[in-house]
């Protein structure tokens, strides 16, 4: 898509610097309603990425896990095997 359209990614970029900033809900917060959101929707490229944005924005790998928990109960088991690869490709890479 980038290649294609580079367009949508500045676009993408540019609405998620405007939306993910300190607020009433801190940077983290959001980072980690946002990996449950991607869950939900069955994005397993998004769960590493938003992953990746948590970590980077202070989230533990609990506070990861906890979050993708909540997307359990809200978007059913299956989140469990659309989130199981970001989330290994991620606590892989992690330096504690």
């Amino acid at each position: 898509m980038a290649e294609h359209q580079p367009e949508i990614g500045s676009l993408v970029k540019e609405l998620d610097q405007k939306i993910i900033t300190k607020g009433a809900l801190d940077i983290k917060t959001k980072r980690l309603i946002a990996i449950g959101c991607v869950a939900v929707r069955m994005c397993e490229d998004c769960v590493y990425a938003q992953g990746l944005a948590a970590k980077n924005a202070g989230a533990t790998k609990q506070e990861i896990i906890e979050a993708l928990k909540v997307a359990v109960l809200t978007g059913g088991i299956p989140i469990t095997s659309v989130a199981k690869s970001g989330v290994t490709k991620l606590f892989e890479e992690w330096e504690d």
